[in-house]
């Protein structure tokens, strides 16, 4: 199918501009809407060249003696790509820690928009919507 407008290319531009180094893409593990974005948005991340590597919030670590946050297989995470909403980065194990990490964290623009309520519902009440992953955690433990 054709595509109407330049975001695809858009896309890969602005990945181009940003520059080198391996991006985790990060998403709540079996959450198929934000899975199928990240999936995509990295899609467009590899297009322009750079390394990208996938990684369940739930798996993102801590390297006390690095002071960095680190991957599953602990590759330090420079940039991180996400969706996960920042109120529940908070509510992680890791949040004293994310203030201070050298951590570069991206998100799209209009995160900025629905964190401010423009356009979104209060937490919670979208169908479909993820949990805290340190709610996932402690369910699976209970």
């Amino acid at each position: 199918a054709d595509q109407f407008n330049s975001i695809h290319e858009r896309l890969i531009e602005a990945w181009k501009r940003r520059g080198g180094g391996l991006v985790h893409f990060v998403s709540v593990r079996d959450h198929d809407e934000d899975g199928m974005t990240v999936t995509y948005l990295r899609d467009t991340c590899e297009q322009a060249g750079l390394s990208t590597k996938w990684l369940a919030v739930e798996d993102i670590g801590w390297d006390a003696k690095a002071k960095r946050f680190v991957d599953n297989e602990l590759s330090v995470i420079d940039n991180c790509f996400k969706l996960y909403p920042w109120e529940w980065m908070w509510a992680e194990d890791y949040s004293q820690h994310l203030e201070t990490a050298p951590t570069t964290f991206l998100e799209p623009a209009w995160k900025m928009l629905e964190q401010q309520g423009d356009l979104s519902r209060p937490l919670g009440t979208l169908s479909g919507s993820p949990e805290p992953a340190a709610s996932l955690r402690s369910a699976k433990m209970h």
